[in-house]
Formats: structure tokens, sequence, C-alpha cells
């Protein structure tokens, strides 16, 4: 068992990811940064990474860190967060206007279920944005139905895009949402963060707990801006069969 802190505060870093990297094989801490993670499948010399959004990946060499994690105490694991640059602050003089990108679904049309998926397990529709300019996030939305569970966690994540794929997570601290959803859209005000895309971007829905068999259902439909899914331990995204009701509103200036 390990335990992943802050290393000035030591206050507990919930659901970071570790993974060995050019493998299909990672995990997810829980919310109190602990995580147990069987080595001995891998050699000595390939290299574990511990990251959480918002702090410097650490890496190190199983061979170094095999010993530790065979102690009785639980082995504690530092991040250092990153240095924080101040973003651009954007005025929107003259006129500005709003565009919804992604999937609008606000009617049923069919239903992709997801279900019996571990931590880490993503699912998510791309974002098509071809303005000048960069556009503000102010809101995110998802159409989800048939949830059965009083537990359903997930964090959001928003990536951008390279040879038509998701790529690397934009945010700078990590949205979670839990415990909260109910049956059809429900929406995340992003009005108050500077959140700002460029071009396409990707957004996701990252489970931070099992889903068990029950699941959910996500809202769909076809020939719509694609949607994507990852399981824990894949690197690499598919595209799923439906186009999911996943999308976002963007202010942008004229």
């Amino acid at each position: 068992m390990a335990v992943i802190s802050e290393v000035d505060t030591q206050n507990p870093i919930p659901y970071a990811r570790i993974r060995v990297l050019h493998t299909n094989t990672d995990t997810i801490a829980n919310a109190e940064g602990s995580f147990s993670f069987d080595l001995s499948a891998f050699s000595e010399n390939d290299t574990l990474r511990i990251s959480a959004l918002g702090y410097e990946n650490l890496d190190f060499l199983i061979v170094h860190y095999r010993d530790y994690f065979i102690k009785e105490e639980p082995v504690k694991i530092e991040l250092t967060p990153k240095s924080q640059v101040v973003d651009e602050v954007v005025v929107y003089s003259g006129k500005s206007k709003k565009m919804v990108t992604g999937n609008n679904i606000k009617t049923p049309m069919i239903s992709a279920r997801f279900q019996d998926q571990k931590t880490g397990s993503e699912i998510g529709t791309v974002l098509k944005y071809n303005k000048k300019k960069k556009g503000h996030v102010v809101s995110l939305h998802f159409n989800i139905v048939g949830i059965q569970s009083d537990t359903f966690s997930f964090r959001v994540n928003l990536y951008d895009m390279k040879n038509g794929l998701p790529h690397k997570n934009i945010l700078k601290s990590p949205i979670y949402c839990r415990n909260t959803l109910k049956d059809g859209i429900f929406s995340i005000d992003l009005t108050d963060e500077s959140i700002f895309i460029k071009e396409d971007s990707f957004l996701a829905l990252e489970l931070i707990e099992d889903l068990d068999h029950e699941g959910f259902f996500i809202n769909s439909g076809f020939l719509r801006s694609p949607s994507y899914r990852r399981t824990t331990g894949e690197t690499e995204w598919k595209k799923t069969s439906v186009d999911l009701g996943f999308w976002a509103e963007i202010v942008y200036k004229k």
C-alpha cells in the first residue's frame, strides 16, 4: 500500500494516476490518495509514473522502489505542485457570440450503455472549434439517463487533439462530480473559470469509482461529432459506435 500526498502540505492527493510506461497497465488512487499495485510482473528497468493534474510527474525505475512496496507500513510518495502561470486575461470588447459544440442531444434518440468499468475508464466527445480567436468555455453539459447507483462519481477532463484523437489534458485543476447526478441533462457552470480552447478539443468523463453492471445510459445519436472511449489500462482511444450526448457552450469574439 502506498499513499500519495503533496510535498509541502502533506495533504493526500485524490485520484492520482499510476502507470507503468510503455505498457497497458495503470490504476488510480482512491479519494485518500492510497493505492496498491502489483509490480511483480514487470522488469526492474520498467518505469513507474505517478501523475496528477496540477502536479509534476514523478518517474522512477521499479528496481529503485520495489523494495519499498513490500514494507508493512504505507509507502509515502510526494508530488510537487507545478508552478502556476497566470493565464492571459481575455476581455471581449465589442460583440461576442456564444456557440454550442459537441453533441447537443436533448431528446432521446438512441442510448449507449456504460457499464462494468473500472476507475480510470473514460468516454467523451469531440468539441469542434474553428474560430480565429480562442474561446472561453463557459459551461459543460451531459445527457445521462438510467443511473441506478447513488455513488456514481467521475472527473471531467478536457483534452487537446493530436492526429484526430485526444492527447493532453489542458485543465490546470481537476473538476469532480459526486453523488449529484439525476436522469437527464446536467450542467457544470465554468463562467468564472479561465478555461479557453484554440482548436478542436475533447470533453471526457473519467470514472473515479468502479461502475457496476447496471451502469447508466447516455443519450446519443449518429453522424454527429465523433465520440471515443478507453478503459483502464488502455493508452489508445477507440471510436464508439454512436455519438455521445456531451457538449459545451463557448463564448468567442466576433
